[in-house]
C-alpha cells in the first residue's frame, strides 16, 4: 500500500543511495549522552510483562484535548485513571484550572504521565488568561542578546513548577538562543529530570527543495544539541517533498537521525491529516500526539500492529524507550508492584507537605504568571520581531504623504481592524475590492498605493499562483506593499521588487506594530528572515529608521501605567465639578504616544461623549502651532531677520512709530504694544444694536458683509482696512518691558503673508500640516469638518448672541475672518503632539527636514531678557500652570484662553497637550484656573517618570 505524503525527506533514486551511504557511514556513540538511556531496564522490562498490549500502546499516546466541554475533561480523567493514556498536553485553560487538573491527573493514574509542552520561548502560552508571548518564529527574528538574558533559567523553572517533563525549547527554524544558553538550558532541564527536545524543518518556511543536501544543512544546527543530550525530536506537520513511503526503508527517519547525528532518543509525531499514522510509523515515531479521542487512536495503533504496518519489534523498542524516559523522569524507586510506581510532580506537591506550603506554592505560581510585566515584555519582543523583509528603493518607511492615497486589499475574509485603526493615525486608508480599478485612476490625482494584507491561514478566493501573479502585475503599475502575517509567503521571496513587511504571527499587537513600521513610528530592528534559495539575505542590521511618533504602552518609556491613573481622576473630577464639559489629553514620551484620552462631553447638555479625534478651539496655542513655526522657516531661509523692523516688510507701516518694532520684540512680547487688536468698538456697537443689519454686522451674507463670525452673522469687510489703519496709528511704549500681546502675532501674520504671498492658513497647511500628515487641524474648520467633530465654546450673549460652535471664540480672530496669528486654529491633541515632536526631533519628521537644529534651539531657548523664548513660553512665577516640580528650565510651550496648553520638555523628551472648552457655557468660570487643572495633570506626569523598569518576573 502506498501512502501519498507531504513530508518526504529525500527525492529520487540517486538521493536514496546517498541516504543509504549515510546510514552505513555513521554509528551511534558508545556512551549515550541522553541521561534516560543510561538507566537500568528492570522497571521497563517488568512493565513489558505486567501490562496488556492495549495498556502498553496507551503509554505511547499523548493526548491533546480541547476540553471545550466538561464531558471531555471527564473522559481524559477516566483514561488516565484506567491506565489507558501515556501523557497529556494541556493548553488553552485558565491558570488555576490547569494547575488543579494537572494535580488530579498525576495523582489518579497507575503510571506516571508525560506532560508535554512545545512552547519554545516560555510556557505562558499554555494558559488562556495570561498575556500571550510571541511565537518561536517571531523570536527567531529578534537580534541575539535582545531577549535571551534570563530566559534560560526561567524556562526551566516554569517547566518544573508546572509539572512539565517533556518540553521542546529548540526549533531548527528559530535558533534564537545562542550556543551557551542552549547548553545551560539543557543542563538545567536535565538537573530537574525534564527531557529537552527540538522541533523542526519547515513550520515557518513550508516549501523547500526536496534534496538530501538541504536536509543535511537543516539538521546541522541540531548536532550540538544532540551532543549535549537532546532527548526528544518532534516531527513537524510538514516536511519538504511529495515522495511516497515505499521509496524509504522502514523507520527511515529514526535511522537517519541515529546514523547521521548520533541521535537515539525519542521521536514524537502528531497524528493529523497532513501526517497520517502510517507515515509516522514508517518514519520511526515512538510517541504519538493526538487530539482525537484516545480510544480511537488506540484502535488505529492496534490495527497497525495487526496488519503489519507497525513491526512488533519496533513497537517493543518504542515502549521500552518510553518507559526508560519515565523511569528517569520520576527517579528510580524499588516497588513490589511496578505499575504502582509513582513520584509526584512539582506543581501537584507531595501529599506529605502541609497545606500551608501547598497554598504558598500555588500562590507563587499564580503571582508569577499574573505579573503585569508580562504584557510589556511581550510587546517589547513583538516590536523587535516584526521586520521589513524586503525594501526595494527604500520604499519603507513611507515618506511622502501628500501625493499618495492609500488603499487596502486582502484575499481573505479577515479585515485587520487594528492595523487599519493605527494606519489612520498617519494617513487615510480606504478599502478596495478590485485593485485593478486603481490602475485606471486618472492622472493628476494622488498616486494610489496598494497595501495588501495577507495571512496564509485566512482562505481566499484566488489560487496562490494567480494571487502572486496579480501582486507582481499591480506592482509594475503602482506601488504595492505586502504586509504579511504568518509563515513566510513563498511568493514574497520570489519577487525582490515587492516591498514586504513580515510578521510571523497574526496578533493585534502585531497588526498595530506593522502599521507603525509602515510609516516609521518604529524601526525595523529584527533579523531579515532569510531562507534557502531566498533573494533576501538574513542580516541583523536595522532595516529602517524610526522617524515618526509611535503609539505604545507607557511602560515602553519607563512610566508605570498606574501612575497615570490620577490623570483620569483629575479630569473626571473637574467635569463633575463643572469646571469644564470635557477635555482631551495627549502625552508623548521618547517619541511615543503613551496616553491619548478624551473625557466628558462637548457641552453639558450633549448626548455624546468627546472623542480623541474631535477638534478644539486651541486659542493662543495658534501662536506656536502656526505663526511661530512659519516665522522660523522664514528666518532660516533668510527671508526675514529677527532684527528686521516691521516697515522692512510692510509698506503700510513705513513712517509710523509701530513700524520700528522688530520681529524679535514681537516674538518675545517686548514690543511695547497693547495687548489687544483694536476691534472693541465693533463688538460694543453690536452689543447695543438689535437690527438685522447695521453698520458693521448683518444676519446674512450680502454685499460687503462677507466675513462670517458666527452662524448667520457676517462682518462688513470694508472695516478690515479700518482696523489696519488703527493699528498703524498705535504708538508703542518707550519702555519695552514684557507685555503679552495678541497684536504682536497679528503683525507677525502680516509679515508672513507678505513674504510668502499666501494667507496664514494656506501657508500652514502647505508647509506644515499636510507634509506632516496632520488631518485634524485647521483654521475655519467648518469648511473641512462636520460640526459634530467640533467642540463648542461659549454661549456668547453679548454680540454674537449664540453658542459658538465651529467658529473661533476669540472676538478679534473672528472679526479678522477666523484666521489670525494669535488665535483661530482648531486641532485635536494628537496632531499638536506631532507638531511638538517635530521640535523635539530638532526639526525633522517623517524623513523630511523642516528646520535646522540650531533654528529650533534659537526659538525655544529662554535667552531674550524675560521668561519667553521666540514665540514660546517658559515656566514663570506668574504662570502657575507652567510650574511643575521636576521640570527644568528647558521646558517650553504655551497656554490658551479656552483652557488649553502645550508643554514640551527636551531633556525628558516629554510632550503634554491639554485641550478643553472651559469657557463653556461662559467665561465666568474661574475655578478651572484657580484649581490649576492643567498644572496638576502635568505634575502627575512628572511624578510618574522612571516609575517602571522592565524585568522578567521571577519564579
Amino acid at each position: 500500500m502506498r501512502y501519498k505524503i507531504q513530508i518526504g525527506i529525500i527525492a529520487g533514486a540517486g538521493v536514496f543511495l546517498l541516504l543509504i551511504a549515510l546510514l552505513l557511514s555513521r554509528r551511534a556513540p558508545d556512551k549515550a549522552v541522553i541521561p534516560y538511556l543510561n538507566g537500568g531496564s528492570r522497571w521497563p522490562d517488568s512493565l513489558q510483562q505486567a501490562l496488556s498490549r492495549q495498556q502498553k500502546l496507551a503509554q505511547l499516546l499523548i493526548y491533546e484535548p480541547k476540553l471545550a466541554h466538561p464531558v471531555e475533561e471527564d473522559s481524559l480523567k477516566a483514561h488516565v485513571h484506567d491506565g489507558y493514556l501515556g501523557g497529556a498536553s494541556l493548553q488553552g485553560l485558565n491558570l488555576l484550572h490547569y494547575l488543579f487538573l494537572m494535580d488530579t491527573l498525576q495523582r489518579s493514574g497507575p503510571l506516571p504521565l508525560f506532560f508535554f509542552s512545545r512552547h519554545p520561548v516560555l510556557h505562558n502560552n499554555l494558559f488562556s488568561d495570561v498575556p500571550e508571548l510571541p511565537s518561536a518564529a517571531s523570536m527567531a527574528m529578534i537580534p541575539k542578546g535582545t531577549a535571551q538574558s534570563g530566559l534560560t533559567r526561567l524556562y526551566a523553572n516554569q517547566a518544573l513548577a508546572l509539572g512539565l517533563n517533556l518540553t521542546v525549547p529548540f526549533h531548527l527554524d528559530a535558533p534564537w538562543r545562542d550556543s551557551s544558553s542552549q547548553t545551560a538550558l539543557i543542563k538545567l532541564l536535565h538537573a530537574n529530570r525534564i527531557v529537552p527536545g527540538a522541533a523542526g524543518f519547515t513550520e515557518f518556511y513550508p516549501e523547500q527543495p526536496d534534496t538530501a543536501s538541504w536536509v543535511r544543512r537543516r539538521l546541522a544546527p541540531t548536532q550540538q544539541l544532540v551532543n549535549q543530550g537532546l532527548g526528544v525530536f518532534l516531527l513537524e506537520r510538514k516536511l519538504p517533498g511529495t515522495d511516497t513511503l515505499t521509496q524509504y526503508p522502514r523507520q527511515f527517519f529514526k535511522k537517519y537521525l541515529s546514523n547521521y547525528l548520533g541521535y537515539n532518543g525519542l521521536l514524537i509525531g502528531r497524528i493529523s491529516p497532513e501526517t497520517p499514522l502510517p507515515y509516522l510509523l514508517h518514519a520511526g515515531v515512538d510517541l504519538f500526539l493526538t487530539s482525537e479521542e484516545p480510544q480511537d487512536a488506540l484502535s488505529q495503533l492496534e490495527t497497525a500492529l495487526e496488519n503489519g504496518d507497525w513491526n512488533r519489534q519496533d513497537f517493543r523498542k518504542s515502549f521500552q524507550k518510553a518507559m526508560l524516559v519515565k523511569q528517569w523522569m520520576y527517579g528510580s524507586r524499588t516497588a513490589k508492584d511496578p505499575i504502582a510506581f509513582y513520584r509526584p510532580i512539582q506543581a501537584s506537591l507531595p501529599a506529605k507537605q502541609k497545606p500551608a506550603f501547598r497554598q504558598w506554592a500555588l500562590d507563587a505560581i499564580w503571582d508569577h504568571f499574573k505579573e503585569t510585566n508580562w504584557a510589556q515584555f511581550s510587546y517589547g519582543l513583538r516590536e523587535k520581531a516584526i521586520v521589513v523583509a524586503n525594501n526595494p528603493g527604500k520604499t519603507l518607511p513611507w515618506k511622502d504623504l501628500e501625493t499618495h492615497r492609500f488603499f487596502w486589499w486582502t484575499n481573505g475574509r479577515y479585515d485587520y481592524p487594528v492595523f487599519r485603526r493605527l494606519f489612520q493615525h498617519y494617513a487615510e486608508i480606504q478599502a478596495v475590492t478590485d485593485p485593478d480599478s486603481l490602475l485606471a485612476m486618472p492622472s493628476g490625482t494622488a498616486t494610489p498605493v496598494l497595501v495588501v494584507l495577507a495571512n496564509p491561514t485566512d482562505a481566499g478566493s484566488l489560487p496562490d499562483s494567480l494571487y502572486w501573479h496579480n501582486l507582481k502585475r499591480w506592482n509594475r503599475e503602482i506601488p504595492v506593499v505586502l504586509v504579511h502575517f504568518g509563515p513566510m509567503a513563498p511568493g514574497a521571496v520570489q519577487d525582490s521588487s515587492l516591498a514586504v513587511i513580515q510578521s510571523f504571527e497574526l496578533h493585534e499587537q502585531n497588526e498595530s506594530l506593522a502599521a507603525q513600521l509602515f510609516f516609521g513610528g518604529i524601526a525595523s530592528s529584527g533579523i531579515r528572515p532569510g531562507r534557502m534559495s531566498s533573494p533576501f539575505p538574513r542580516t541583523e542590521q536595522p532595516a529602517t529608521p524610526k522617524w515618526r511618533i509611535a503609539y505604545s504602552p507607557p511602560e515602553r518609556t519607563g512610566i508605570a501605567p498606574e501612575k497615570l491613573v490620577a490623570i483620569d481622576a483629575i479630569a473626571r473630577q473637574a467635569i463633575a465639578q463643572k469646571l469644564l464639559p470635557g477635555c482631551q489629553i495627549a502625552i508623548a514620551k521618547n517619541g511615543r504616544m503613551i496616553y491619548s484620552k478624551a473625557f466628558g462631553k462637548p457641552a453639558y447638555s450633549s448626548e455624546f461623549e468627546v472623542h480623541t479625534q474631535d477638534l478644539y478651539d486651541i486659542a493662543s496655542l495658534t501662536k506656536i502651532s502656526s505663526t511661530t513655526l512659519l516665522a522660523m522657516q522664514l528666518v532660516e531661509e533668510e527671508k526675514v531677520g529677527l532684527g528686521d523692523r516691521l516697515y522692512d516688510h510692510l509698506s503700510w507701516l513705513r513712517g509710523t512709530a509701530i513700524g520700528k518694532v522688530t520681529l524679535l520684540q514681537l516674538l518675545t512680547h517686548q514690543s511695547g504694544l497693547p495687548a489687544s487688536i483694536p476691534v472693541a468698538k465693533y463688538i460694543k456697537a453690536r452689543k447695543y444694536s438689535r437690527r438685522a443689519c447695521d453698520l458693521y454686522f448683518c444676519n446674512r451674507k450680502r454685499g460687503s458683509y462677507t466675513v462670517q463670525v458666527a452662524d448667520k452673522l457676517f462682518f462688513n469687510r470694508r472695516y478690515l482696512s479700518e482696523i489696519r489703519r488703527e493699528v498703524s496709528r498705535i504708538k508703542p511704549k518707550r519702555k519695552r518691558t514684557y507685555q503679552y500681546s495678541d497684536l504682536n502675532f497679528w503683525l507677525l501674520q502680516q509679515v508672513i503673508e507678505a513674504k510668502t504671498g499666501k494667507r496664514l492658513d494656506q501657508q500652514s497647511a502647505q508647509k506644515l500640516y499636510r507634509p506632516l500628515g496632520l488631518r485634524r487641524i485647521a483654521f475655519n474648520p467648518l469648511e473641512k469638518f462636520p460640526s459634530s467633530d467640533l467642540i463648542p465654546t461659549e454661549n456668547e450673549m453679548i454680540w454674537r448672541r449664540q453658542l459658538i460652535h465651529g467658529y473661533v471664540h476669540d472676538p478679534a480672530a473672528a472679526i479678522l475672518g477666523g484666521v489670525s496669528g494669535h488665535a483661530g486654529l482648531f486641532s485635536n491633541a494628537e496632531n499638536l503632539a506631532v507638531l511638538m515632536q517635530l521640535l523635539l526631533n530638532e526639526g525633522s519628521y517623517g524623513g523630511n527636514l523642516y528646520y535646522q537644529p540650531q533654528t529650533v534651539a534659537d526659538f525655544t531657548q529662554r535667552t531674550y531678557g524675560n521668561h519667553r523664548g521666540l514665540g514660546f513660553d517658559h515656566p514663570s512665577y506668574e504662570n502657575r500652570n507652567s510650574r511643575v516640580k521636576g521640570a527644568g528650565s528647558e521646558l517650553f510651550g504655551h497656554t490658551g484662553f479656552t483652557g488649553t496648553c502645550i508643554w514640551v520638555d527636551p531633556k525628558e523628551e516629554l510632550i503634554y497637550v491639554f485641550l478643553a472648552n472651559r469657557v463653556h457655557p461662559n467665561t465666568d468660570n474661574k475655578q478651572f484656573i484657580t484649581q490649576n487643572i492643567r498644572g496638576r495633570i502635568h505634575q502627575v506626569i512628572y511624578d510618574g517618570l522612571n516609575s517602571y523598569a522592565p524585568s522578567l518576573p521571577e519564579l
